[in-house]
Parts: C-alpha cells; structure tokens; sequence
C-alpha cells in the first residue's frame, strides 16, 4: 500500500496509510480530550465542558508502573503536580498542586475516593483497583470543596463491573530491586588513620605552633588514644611522617553499608479480580497481596487488600451501590533514614569502618560469650580499655538494633461508601451518599535490654494504638435539562456533613525481662498520654453550569463551611467560583478545518480555603492541631504548695480559614484531525489570612501568637502535549510531554514582617519561600589551607565590595538565587505497539533546583574524631601554594564544614521512571487452553538516572536537606496476566 506524510510534528512523524486517510483518521481519532468524561467535584462531566484545569490519568498509564504508593504513579504523568516519594513504602510521598499553598500549614491536597474524603494512607489502594486517578487544580474545579480545596484535589475513582459474563484476571509478578545510588565513597581504615594523624599534626603545628617533626611524632602516638579503637595488630599503626609502619596487618574494615543495606530486595505482588454483572446488576471484586523488601535489610511492608464495589438498579427510578474495601498493612522497620544515630542510612555516614562489627579484645581478637557467639559492639566498654569504648555514638551498632529491636506498625482500615440515587424525572434526580472509614494503627516499638541505649533500664517497651475514623454524609439535587434550541443547563445543590473522631493511646516502659516484649511485663512505668478528640465540618453548596449548543460555557458554585476547628464567631467562611470557556473551532468559520480540529479558550476564578492545621499526620505519636484556637497549657510549674500551669502556646481566639484566590486562563488545541492535542495554563494563586506569628509584647508572657497573619503567592505555566504519531495496522506510537513552570514569592510573614530565618533559608517579604540564604564559600587560602568565606565591606563612600575573611563568623549571609524547588519540572512517556508487542517508557525530570547535602557536609570536616569521612579529603591542602576546595585537616575546628555555599549542588536530573516491555498472545492459541488473554510483560522502574549530583537521590525533600534520605529502589520485575 502506498504510504503518505501527513503532517510533521513536535514530538515524531504522523506516518499514515492509503487514500481514504483522511475519513479513517476522522472517524477513528477523533480527539478523547473532546468526547471523554473526566471525574469531576461531586460527578462527572465532559472534557470539553471544563471551564477550569483538571488533568485525569487512566488504567492505562497505572498499570505500566509498579508502585507501593497509587500516588506515586502519576509523577511526570500531569503538568502542575509536584510528588516526591518516599523510601520507606509505607509513607505517602509528598504532593504539591501548583506549589505550596501554606507558611505554616499543610499543603496537602485533599484525597477524594469514590466521592468520599479520604484520610487513609495511599498506599492502602492497589493500583489495579483504580479506574483512573484526576487531580484538579483551579478554584473552579475546586471550590465545590469549599475550605478544604485550596491545596488541590485528587480524586481517586475505583473499578466498577460491567454487564456480561463472570471475567476473571489473575496477575502475579516477581522482582528485585536496589539502591537508586550509591553512597558517597568513604576512606578506608589505613586512610582514615594517616587522615587522623595528619589532623592531630596540623593542629600541633598552626596552634601550638610546633615544628613538623616533633607534631608528627607526638601526632603518631595519640591517634589510637584519640580513637580509642585500633584496627591493626600493632600498637601504633601510624609512624611519624603518617605512613603505614612495616607490618601492619589490617584485623577489620567495616563496611556498614554492607551489613545494612538490601542490594537485592525482593518484591512480589498478586491481584485477583472477578467482575461482571447484567442489565440491573454489577459487580468488582479484588484481592491484592503485596510484599516488598526494604532497602535496609530485615524490614519490609506487606499489605493484604480486598475490595468489593456493588452497583444495582432495583427500579427503574432506584439505583444503590455499595463500596468496601479492608486493608492491612505491616512493616517491621524502624525509621529508614533521618538526622539520627539509630536511623541505619544516619550510622552509615557516622560510625567509621575503624569500629568493629563485633566486639574486639585490646588485641584486636574476637570474642566470644559464653553460648560461643559473637556479641556486637556497642562502643560502650571500658573507657580505659582499647577497642572497648567509642569517644562518640556509643551504645549504638545499626545492625545489632536490626538484629535485637523490634519495630513493628499495623494498619487496618476499613472503608464503606453506599449510595442510593432517586431519578424523580428524567431530568431531575436525588442521591444520598454516606461513607464510613476507620483507620486502627497499632504501633510497637522495643528496644532490648541487654545491649544499646536502653540496656542501663533494662530495656524499653512503647505502644501506640489510634483509632481514626471518618463519616461523610453527602446529599445531592440535580437538575439537568435543555431549554429551548441549543440552551443546556444543570444545577446542583448540595449538603455534607464531614466528621473525624480521633482515639489515641500511647504507653511505654522500662525494666523487661529477657524474652519479655509486652507492655504489660514493664516493671517502671515510663510515660503515658491519650485523648479522643472530635471534628465536624458542614457544608451547603450549589453548582450551576449552562452552554449554548456546547460552544460557549459558563459555570458558577458558592459553597457556605462551618467548622468546628475554629471559634463560633469566625467557623463559618464562604467560597465561590466563576469559569467560562469557548470552543472556537464550533464557529462555521472553522468547522471542517484540517489543521486546526479544535480549539478551546477557558479561565475561571475561585476563592477557597484551607482548614488542615495538623502538625504531623502519620508518626508513631500523631499530632492533631484539632482546636487551633485554644491555647495550650503545661503542668508542673508549681511553687510551694500553690499548683501553677504555664501558658505554653497562646493562640488567637480569633483565627480562621487560610484563604486563597486562584486564577486560571487556558487554551486547548487539537491540530491534524486531533492527532496533536496541545493544552497550555497559565495560573496566579494568592493565599491570605495564613497562621503565622503574630509579635507581641513580651509583657504578655509570650513574644507572639498564632493567628492569621501571611500572605503568599504561587504562578506559573502548565504545557501537556500529546501527539498520536503512527497508526498503521500492525504499528502504533503515541506521544506525551507535560512540563510546568512554578514560582511562589512572599508577600506577607507577620505584623512587623521581619524576615525569619529557617534552617538553610531566610523568609522574607517579595522572597521565595525555598531561595537559600547562607555564607557564601570562597575557597581555601593556599598560604595556610584555611577555609573562606566572603563578606561585604563597606567603603567611604558607602560602596560594598566583596573581600574574604578567614572567620566564618565575620563571614556574611547572603541570597543566592538559588532554590529547592525547580524551575521545571516534567515527564515525557513514549507508547509503541507492534503486533502482539507493547512498550511504554515514562521519563520524569527536573531542573533548576538546588540542595544542600548535609550528609556530605559531615563527611568532608576535617576533624577526625571516628565519624566516617569521604574520599573526597584526598584533594585537601597539604603545603603551602596547594590550590584546592578543600581545607587543610585539623583536629579542631576550622569551622569549614559549617552552613555555607560549599555544599550546595545543582540537583537536576533525568529519570526513567517507569518501562514496561510486554507481550499478548493471540487469543486463538490461548483459548485452547482455556484463556481469553495472556500477557507476560517486564516491569522496570527507576532504571535509570542521569543527575548533576552524584551519591545522591535527586528526589529530595522540598526543603532541599538531605538529612540522610533512604534512595529510592531501581526495581526490575516479571510478570503475567490471565484471564479466564
């Protein structure tokens, strides 16, 4: 057959076949953007008839990853949409609509599923129960959620049956995975003591001032006592010009990283499913179970969910339903990664390879106790004893804390959603929804008696049990009918009711017997806390949406909140919305145009609210700012036999809803018979009445208070290209790149609006909440290796030069232009089909970020005090004329790995998030054997990085802190699925 060009586009080549092409290709793609129905606020509605920004993800793209967390599963997939996933699988990773919404707050979405808020993890929902996934982003689109919808909203839509036969699908898959990224290299012990020795000298001689040969010796014969462990068979290792002494055999070189990281963990996941039903009744039914090794060895988490959604019409004008699912979750872990020592990804980058994995006598020989074991060791021996007592970290081994603690939290949660529909007229309808969910965490945590920090008391023993539950009553009017030639309208009015009750408990104690891991074998009690806390929300609300002959529309909703997490006078608040859009491309001027197929101008308005004051969401103790209005009082400040209470945080009794106002202005493009569909946003979100510190006079026993005081804005760009660049009858290629552009900047932080400073970064009024504001590194003076720094000098006539200063803190702090948050971030997926073979590739990136590697700060110090060091310290200044980054070493401080510029690094990067390579049988060969389909297929995720920073997951907080962050896991898996 004769092969013709079409067209040429951004993204490849439209390669079509035959004469008749352009009626093929009218009637068989005619863009989805136009006819699909997107989940929407409280229902459905067709693309073309959204006035604001929603971006929705199918079954098609979740089932190419393999992900613990659904939400994980749409990064790079939709423009606006910042997530940043977590280590652990069992924490919900980081989403950000269109930037941060808050100061002080959450900004969090709010999770809808199947309707209903959702305040479960999300990695309780298998992705193979997901119908699709949208997320909207505008006022318009979320202002039917009134104060909860100023962060976003994610709507999650279960799978539903369908009428016809019992179908049945059964898939398993079996992988591996790994560390993203490396750690940073670390110096071995023969280094680490020429390094020790070379610190312990330099010091002898720039301080005190002694002559290289006499600092050398005295350095030689303290490095063991500095260390207080030697990892050679010889007394001192090290002789005075730093070398190796003549026999020195080496007896241990620890590789943590060894001992504590899983290079080969194990994934194994199965889903069964059964669906089908007849012209009144359907069913879906699910079970998934789901195992998945950690990336620190001996923890994992493993889930068992089911699901079951119902659906029946009983009469003709009754339709019910019913959604269940339970789930139960575990993971026996303790904290991944994090600034502490009992974190193993923390251990790693703190306790040297110079310390043994198990204990040492003086001669550095084994020892065993008396069952013929060997004992780890905790660094806590005899002070007075070599390779007995660490001069730091002691009572800690990471792996002994694997091996003896126990750390164990499981989740049930059950969920039941039922809804009953009334259709009155063929135009007017009534439908009562009510959900139910109950989230019961059981949190235990041990640690032994015997050895470690705990061993003094005998051991400690801590439970946490909450119980979390929601219920959501929602009824809904709907009106929807046609006046008159061309004129649609609909209209809803609404009621909900939303209510949360809180039940925690929290116990520990010390004093267990060996063997003894319940509370109740405690002989001290050692602290104890629990509430039950109640909220209520109440919402009344109404939508109204009119078009003229699906051209030109227009939409509206006011939405009234009262909630009880403010004061009576301030609990009530009001949020709206207007949009409108128009199809050009229905005007006769460009109907049957063969460029351009459509085209959609859109913009809306909305203001809505944020009422998510809570602390921390998921930790082992949970922290609900339930009352945000209430001050907080503390016990125990008694004086003589008068019982006095302290006023420990004072609140505004007055504080209300954070509000934001947010702007939306759109165009949507359909080119080539819609084979290029091109959607471009452009937003302005202004958030006012933020929590923030409000100055008081020190007279009133605090020097602020909580209460609405910030102001912050967040713009930008949103693109999302899809081209459909091949279609021939044995070949298919499509095309997708979203990428957005997000910038926020302060505009108020409290009533004097001083600027404040926060760890790495300074918040300030016409700033970005993420630009970093620390000493800028200047390098090393090459006459005496001493770290600099810049500061400003002002002259005569008042005109500020940059000079550098030796003493950091004479050194001045400056913006850098430089921010944790990117200045673009993407994703850009590729789908081939070439007969019975598919492949779909998902690439997510970033770029212009920065992040400060605290981990690496630590490392690169020059004092050598048996913290692991880096590979790095080999480039230091040794003499004097050495031109180098890196300082000279010293064993006391020069300050050089302190807060600075010199650990800042560019983090953008390339990620193939996701491949999927598979392959379906012709049905005529498997239905021999009983199957409808068959499809093996290979699953790889994050197989693939390219980064600027390397040792690194560029997938960081949005703070731009490493401190110490698991990597994610490069996961290679192989499966099947059949169905009967």
């Amino acid at each position: 057959m004769k092969k013709k060009l079409l067209n040429a586009g951004a993204l490849g080549l439209f390669l079509v076949l035959g004469n008749n092409i352009q009626a093929q290709v009218k009637d068989s793609t005619k863009t989805r953007a136009i006819e699909e129905v997107v989940i929407v606020a409280y229902g459905k509605q067709k693309s073309k008839a959204i006035v604001g920004s929603v971006s929705s993800v199918g079954k098609e793209v979740l089932s190419t990853q393999q992900t613990t967390n659904v939400a994980t599963a749409i990064q790079g997939s939709v423009p606006g949409v910042n997530i940043i996933g977590s280590a652990d699988p069992s924490v919900s990773p980081t989403i950000r609509v269109r930037g941060i919404g808050s100061i002080n707050a959450s900004s969090d979405p709010l999770i809808i599923v199947d309707g209903a808020q959702y305040t479960g993890s999300l990695s309780n929902i298998s992705q193979e129960e997901i119908e699709s996934i949208s997320v909207l982003k505008d006022g318009s689109a979320t202002s039917l959620y009134g104060s909860r919808g100023a962060n976003g909203v994610v709507l999650i839509t279960t799978k539903k049956g369908r009428k016809g036969r019992p179908r049945v699908t059964l898939q398993t898959s079996l992988g591996f995975a790994s560390p993203v990224n490396e750690f940073h290299p670390l110096v071995d012990n023969t280094k680490y003591l020429q390094y020790t020795w070379e610190s312990l000298r330099n010091t002898y001689v720039f301080k005190d001032k002694l002559s290289y040969a006499d600092a050398g010796a005295k350095a030689a014969s303290l490095i063991i006592p500095t260390l207080q462990y030697n990892p050679y068979n010889v007394k001192n290792p090290i002789d005075a010009n730093g070398n190796l002494v003549s026999g020195a055999q080496l007896l241990w070189n620890t590789d943590w990283a060894s001992h504590l990281i899983n290079r080969s963990a194990e994934r194994q996941e199965s889903t069964a499913t059964v669906s089908g039903g007849t012209e009144q009744s359907t069913y879906f039914l699910s079970l998934n179970y789901l195992k998945q090794e950690n990336s620190v060895k001996n923890s994992n988490f493993e889930r068992i969910a089911t699901r079951l959604n119902l659906e029946s019409k009983v009469q003709p004008w009754l339709s019910v339903g019913l959604n269940t699912s339970f789930v139960s979750n575990s993971r026996n872990t303790p904290p991944l990664d994090g600034p502490r020592y009992g974190s193993p990804i923390s251990s790693i980058y703190t306790i040297s390879s110079i310390y043994p994995l198990y204990q040492r006598d003086e001669n550095g020989n084994l020892i065993y106790d008396e069952n013929g074991n060997l004992s780890y060791d905790y660094g806590a021996g005899s002070p007075s004893t070599i390779n007995s007592q660490r001069p730091f970290t002691r009572n800690a081994n990471p792996v002994g804390s694997l091996v003896y603690n126990n750390y164990r939290y499981v989740t049930n949660t059950l969920t039941l959603n039922g809804f009953a529909k009334i259709d009155f007229t063929k135009d007017l309808s009534f439908r009562s929804n009510y959900s139910f969910e109950q989230n019961q965490r059981n949190n235990k945590s041990f640690d032994n008696g015997l050895y470690g920090e705990y061993a003094p008391q005998s051991g400690l023993i801590g439970y946490n049990r909450d119980n979390f539950s929601t219920r959501n009553f929602i009824n809904s009017l709907n009106y929807n009918t046609r006046l008159g030639e061309g004129h649609n309208l609909s209209a809803d009015a609404i009621a909900e009711l939303f209510e949360t009750t809180y039940d925690f408990m929290y116990a520990s104690g010390t004093g267990l017997f060996p063997g003894i891991q319940v509370l109740g074998g405690a002989n001290t009690p050692n602290s104890s806390s629990g509430n039950i806390l109640k909220q209520r929300l109440v919402g009344l609300l109404g939508r109204v949406n009119y078009n003229y002959k699906e051209k030109y529309f227009i939409e509206g909703s006011f939405r009234r909140d009262g909630s009880s997490v403010f004061s009576r006078d301030t609990r009530w608040g009001n949020f709206f919305s207007v949009g409108g859009a128009y199809i050009v491309s229905e005007e006769n001027f460009l109907k049957g145009n063969k460029t351009l197929s459509f085209l959609k101008l859109k913009s809306s308005y909305g203001e809505l609210g944020n009422n998510n004051f809570n602390v921390a969401k998921y930790s082992n103790v949970i922290e609900y700012d339930f009352f945000p209005y209430l001050a907080s009082y503390s016990t125990g400040y008694s004086v003589g036999d008068k019982i006095g209470i302290l006023l420990s945080s004072p609140k505004d009794a007055n504080i209300k809803w954070e509000k934001t106002a947010s702007f939306n202005a759109g165009i949507e493009l359909g080119l080539f018979q819609n084979r290029v569909n091109i959607n471009v946003d452009y937003y302005d979100k202004h958030s006012v009445d933020l929590i923030g510190p409000l100055v008081t006079a020190g007279s009133t026993g605090a020097t602020s208070i909580t209460s609405n005081i910030g102001k912050l804005k967040n713009y930008g760009w949103e693109f999302a290209i899809n081209t459909k660049n091949i279609r021939t009858e044995n070949f298919r290629w499509d095309t997708g790149l979203n990428f957005s552009f997000d910038r926020n900047k302060i505009l108020a932080l409290s009533n004097d609006d001083k600027p404040q400073l926060k760890d790495t970064k300074r918040w300030e009024v016409g700033k970005s909440l993420f630009e970093f504001y620390m000493r800028e590194y200047a390098g090393v003076n090459p006459d005496n290796g001493n770290p600099l720094w810049y500061k400003d000098v002002t002259d005569a006539n008042g005109n500020i030069t940059k000079v550098t200063t030796e003493k950091y803190s004479d050194a001045s702090l400056y913006y850098l232009n430089k921010s944790s948050i990117p200045w673009v971030v993407g994703g850009f997926n590729n789908y081939f089909k070439y007969k019975n073979f598919d492949l779909n590739a998902l690439i997510n990136f970033s770029f212009g970020s920065y992040l400060y590697d605290d981990s690496y700060a630590r490392l690169m110090s020059g004092n050598f005090n048996g913290n692991s060091k880096s590979v790095d310290l080999e480039r230091r200044w040794q003499k004097p004329g050495d031109i180098t980054d890196v300082p000279r070493l010293s064993s006391t401080s020069l300050e050089e790995s302190s807060l600075s510029s010199r650990f800042l690094f560019k983090n953008d990067y390339v990620r193939l998030k996701a491949l999927n390579i598979g392959y379906n049988f012709d049905k005529q060969d498997i239905e021999k054997i009983g199957l409808k389909n068959l499809r093996l297929f290979l699953q790889a995720d994050n197989l693939f990085t390219w980064q600027t920073s390397k040792n690194i997951d560029p997938e960081q907080a949005l703070s731009g802190l490493t401190y110490d962050r698991a990597f994610s896991l490069k996961t290679i898996s192989f499966g099947l699925k059949l169905e009967l």
